[in-house]
Formats: structure tokens, sequence, C-alpha cells
């Protein structure tokens, strides 16, 4: 099965749960002449990651995140299509409704304002199903 792996650093350990600092880059972070062209893109995150094993865990520890590449595209699915389509598709209602194109547009982003609402509601739902593996490197 095809899956995404992140190099990271353990940063904190509560109980069960670890926040690892991951370099997020962008293309032009790994290109050979970024210099040239753009400084560097590359940018900390830090995720939480749960783990019965957590103890196993210190500090500084070197590690390896693996997530399914499927939840990898749910997660751009949810984050950025979905939000992409009611935009367009809400903005097209309104204006196929004879509504001036800032109302339409007024429109399209209070709809996808509240889709967003519904996922910081189902947040914990959301944080179930994206479950990180973690090793030590």
């Amino acid at each position: 099965m095809e899956h995404v792996d992140h190099d990271g650093i353990v940063k904190e350990i509560n109980g069960e749960e670890l926040k690892v600092s991951i370099l997020s880059k962008s293309a032009c972070a790994s290109c050979s002449v970024k210099g040239v062209c753009n400084p560097s893109d590359a940018q900390e995150k830090v995720f939480t990651i749960k783990s019965k094993t957590a103890a196993d865990f210190s500090v500084g520890d070197r590690v390896n995140l693996t997530v399914s590449a499927g939840k990898g595209m749910l997660a751009v699915l949810l984050s950025y299509i979905i939000p992409l389509i009611i935009i367009i598709a809400f903005l097209a209602i309104g204006l196929s409704l004879g509504y001036s194109e800032g109302t339409s547009a007024l429109i399209a982003f209070g709809t996808m304002a509240l889709y967003y609402l519904i996922l910081y509601l189902t947040r914990k739902k959301a944080e179930n199903s994206f479950n990180f593996s973690i090793r030590k490197l």
C-alpha cells in the first residue's frame, strides 16, 4: 500500500501524545538552484501524534511519521477540493438566480464558511481517522 513519510523530531511528550516537528518543503525548497530565483519556502509544522508507545520516545528523538496515501488524498479533498467546488457551485447558482456578482460571491463564501464550521465541529472524529504511525530513526 502506498504511504507518505515525513522525518521529524520529537518536541514534547504528554502522556500518550507526542508533538513532532517536521520541516515542510515546497518544490522550490528542494531545488538545487533555489538561491538564484527564490528563497527557501520550507516551514516547520508540528503534529500531535497519539501513540500507546509514547513512553519509548524521548524529546529530541528523530522519528519517521507515516500515513497512508489514501488518507492524504482525503485530507486534500476535504480542505481544498470541496471548498473550491462549493465556491464555484454557489457562485453559479447565485448568478443563475439573478443575484449580482457581489451577492453571489458573498453567498458562495458564506456557504464555504459554513462548510469549514462543520469541519471544525467534527474535528475530533476526523482526527481519529487520520492515524499516523511513528517509529524511531
